[in-house]
């Protein structure tokens, strides 16, 4: 699977620039958390036996 979100521009560019400082904050830290538990998890593809 490759992710392709840098590449990508956003449907609704609008709606990032409509959110409040802290608002984006919390967005930012939710995505950094998500992504670093991504990084550490072990791939967990069903098996098929």
């Amino acid at each position: 699977m490759q992710l392709s979100l840098l590449e990508d521009e956003p449907l609704d560019i609008g709606l990032w620039h409509r959110l409040t400082f802290e608002q984006q904050k919390a967005v930012i830290e939710v995505l950094a958390r998500l992504i670093a538990q991504a990084a550490v998890q072990p791939n967990q593809e069903p098996s098929h036996e």
